[in-house]
């Protein structure tokens, strides 16, 4: 009955579903939230975010693609990987000049 469930809805102690405080504070957070929704820890969210330019659609295919990988290692390892990885790409560019 629409009468009963607006004088719930609108009944003084009636808990608001959703409050302002309960919004995120920017737009980073929450695209963050929502990435997180997807069972992934907000901070490998911000880091997925920010390598894709804070693009959530990107950001969320990135997470699919790449989180697993990421969440296994340690902070440490993964700037370690990055690093090598970079390594040997310039090592390879410059063996193509070199052969040129």
């Amino acid at each position: 009955d629409l009468e009963r469930a607006m004088a719930l809805v609108s009944a003084p102690d009636a808990e608001a579903p959703f409050t302002e405080a309960d919004a995120p504070s920017s737009a980073e957070d929450a695209a963050v939230a929502e990435l997180a929704l997807m069972g992934f820890p907000a901070e490998l969210c911000r880091d997925a975010l920010s390598r894709v330019g804070n693009d959530m659609q990107r950001a969320a295919e990135w997470l699919l693609e790449h989180g697993e990988d990421v969440e296994a290692a340690s902070p440490t390892e993964t700037a370690a990987t990055e690093a090598e990885q970079a390594a040997e790409t310039t090592a390879a560019a410059a063996a193509a000049t070199e052969v040129e």
